[in-house]
């Protein structure tokens, strides 16, 4: 009702102050493999495929980022920003060790915050900490968090 568009496996053309962009939205396990290949997410690979497709400037909206950060997602699928989540910085952190535990990456599981670029250096992952979460653990040394990026265009 209010004019939010819900983009999961869906993408969205707009343009803003002459900036083509492609917005799209996936849950996420986005594993760098063809779609021809048998998984039990086959259809977040064709998406992605068509999310690609373009000469504008693809933004993805990914609530999972462990393909993104360890299985190689961010070097293997053409996106040039990736937002994402569920780890939550590490739910509890320790000085320095950094996060405890996070969802999908077990304990320690070093990256769970901050911006991860692509081997050449085209492509980035931008993930936040979060406001929150149903969790049992309560967050600690963690605070929320609001991302704001600013995408500034090549010269």
């Amino acid at each position: 009702q209010a004019g939010a568009n819900v983009l999961e496996s869906y993408y969205v053309d707009i343009e803003i102050k002459g900036q083509r962009l492609r917005v799209g939205g996936i849950y996420g396990i986005c594993q760098p493999i063809p779609s021809t290949t048998q998984t039990d997410r086959w259809y977040e690979s064709l998406f992605l495929e068509r999310l690609q497709d373009t000469d504008r400037v693809k933004l993805l909206l990914c609530h999972k980022p462990l393909a993104w950060i360890e299985r190689g997602s961010l070097d293997y699928w053409n996106v040039d920003v990736v937002f994402s989540g569920h780890a939550h910085g590490g739910q509890v952190r320790l000085p320095i060790i950094g996060g405890l535990y996070a969802p999908d990456q077990g304990f320690f599981p070093g990256r769970v915050k901050g911006l991860y670029k692509s081997q050449d250096k085209e492509s980035v992952l931008v993930l936040s900490r979060g406001l929150g979460g149903k969790s049992p653990v309560p967050r600690f040394n963690n605070l929320p968090e609001i991302v704001v990026v600013d995408l500034v265009p090549k010269v």
